[in-house]
């Protein structure tokens, strides 16, 4: 039969080992998690303009951003260059 001190030191490193699996089991998850939404994010989600103004909402800079794209996909740059343009069309 062991003696006690040695079922005590072994008893506490299961401990250990049972609480390390754990720790190390949680970040494997949450790496996992963080990487698929990284994926989904750049393959898929960050094509909606409505998904990007909702992630970009809180930053000064991403409105700005997001403000210069939509303005690059309607074909203008600044009001003048509109107003210019459709005097043309008119003439």
């Amino acid at each position: 039969m062991m003696p006690s001190s040695d079922t005590s030191s072994v008893d506490s490193l299961d401990v250990l080992y049972s609480l390390l699996g754990i720790l190390i089991s949680v970040g494997a998850v949450v790496v996992c998690i963080a990487v698929g939404w990284i994926l989904i994010w750049k393959f898929f989600l960050s094509r909606f303009e409505f998904i990007r103004e909702i992630v970009n909402s809180g930053a000064g800079e991403g409105n700005k951003t997001v403000a210069a794209t939509s303005d690059r996909r309607e074909g203008g740059g600044s009001a003048k260059q509109r107003r210019s343009s459709k005097l043309r069309k008119a003439e």
